[in-house]
């Protein structure tokens, strides 16, 4: 264990002493981050993030003279729910179908016949809502119950004794944990993110140049003659390199967060354990590469390849979210799978979709853990996954 610790203490004070990889990994993404918040600070990527958010509502409401649907219409008609929602009224539910096929509107609200009867009368009536599974969708879908729990709330109350239901229902807006209010990330709060990933993808170049040390320098074959399993001095190796990422992540996130106060959401841990989650997957990256090419060829694929699933991923420009194929290519994207965790978690956009998107990343990390294994096997290291 003594020996296995000093591998691991020697690779960290290597990567330390490599002032280089150092000033790249934490000072580039510091600078980058620096200059894109603040450019691009007039623009701001918020403003883009409001105009991609100001959701198309197809409302379809056969519930005409009823006092929760009118209620309904009222609230879609206030100053806060204007600014991010278009209503359009449709006669039909199959003339909205066919425009949310179509992509013209984002979500559907249907208010049957007797609604407004059935929930003041404590009977089984549902208002449906039909999203498209994209972002603004869900928003329609969150505003939505929560006008519906509101509701409820006023009925209870009405049952009680305690409360007439009326025209004149306190607004649901502040309440709903989507308040536009300062939940819209400036540029800073984005590039902090987006940047913070971008640097974590390469961290394959520690991988890269593990498999190099090990197994095509000189050094390389003098520690295999050394009286101890390549297993152990591998993995020694890994975790080394592992840790530096972790320490890495850390001082980065610390930075944004305290330096230049980026929107890093409240919780901490999940953020830290996500990028730990990236680090490892990329670090694996970087061996698979060496092991399946050679180092050169992995260093000139890994300097084309991150850049550009840092841009299919957002990390520059934030993307449309209506391209079938981006979206299939960010599925199966680990930056692009942990930028979205992130984005979400800060957002409070915790649903299916971040589950999801959480598995997939796991799936990834189980995939790239495989090639490895293959890629040793196949240079005949079968006695080093042993």
């Amino acid at each position: 264990m003594s020996i296995f610790i000093s591998i691991v203490l020697t690779s960290i004070k290597r990567n330390i002493r490599d002032r280089k990889n150092v000033i790249f990994l934490l000072l580039f993404p510091i600078l980058l981050t620096f200059i894109l918040g603040n450019a691009l600070s007039s623009v701001d990527v918020g403003n883009e993030a409001a105009a991609s958010l100001h959701t198309k509502l197809a409302l379809v409401n056969q519930d005409d003279n009823g006092m929760v649907s009118k209620q309904y219409e009222q609230f879609l008609k206030s100053k806060e729910i204007k600014d991010i929602v278009t209503t359009r009224p449709i006669s039909t539910i199959n003339n909205a179908r066919i425009q949310l096929k179509q992509e013209n509107v984002d979500a559907i609200v249907y208010i049957p016949k007797g609604f407004s009867y059935a929930i003041e009368n404590g009977k089984s009536k549902q208002m449906q809502v039909i999203v498209s599974g994209n972002t603004e969708g869900d928003i329609i879908k969150d505003l939505t119950e929560s006008f519906l729990s509101r509701v409820k709330s006023h009925v209870v109350l009405a049952e009680m004794g305690k409360h007439v239901i009326d025209t004149q229902m306190p607004p649901i807006i502040y309440d709903h944990p989507l308040k536009v209010s300062g939940k819209l990330p400036k540029a800073i709060d984005y590039y902090a993110v987006t940047m913070l990933i971008m640097i974590i993808m390469y961290s394959a170049n520690l991988g890269k140049g593990l498999v190099a040390n090990f197994h095509y320098s000189s050094l390389g074959s003098r520690i295999r003659t050394l009286p101890i399993h390549p297993m152990k001095f591998f993995l020694g190796q890994a975790v080394g390199e592992l840790l530096t990422v972790a320490a890495q992540i850390v001082i980065l996130i610390f930075f944004f967060k305290f330096a230049f106060h980026a929107n890093l959401g409240d919780h901490m841990t999940h953020l830290i354990l996500t990028c730990f989650l990236l680090g490892l997957i990329t670090i694996l990256i970087g061996i698979a590469f060496s092991l399946w090419f050679n180092p050169h060829a992995a260093d000139r694929i890994l300097n084309i390849q991150i850049p550009i699933l840092t841009f299919l991923a957002g990390g520059y420009v934030k993307l449309p979210d209506s391209n079938t194929l981006l979206n299939f290519l960010q599925n199966i994207m680990p930056n692009a799978l942990a930028q979205s965790i992130i984005f979400q978690d800060i957002y409070g956009r915790h649903n299916a979709q971040g589950i999801h998107e959480l598995i997939n990343l796991f799936i990834c990390l189980v995939v790239i853990f495989i090639i490895v294994i293959v890629g040793l096997r196949r240079k005949k290291y079968g006695s080093f996954c042993k």
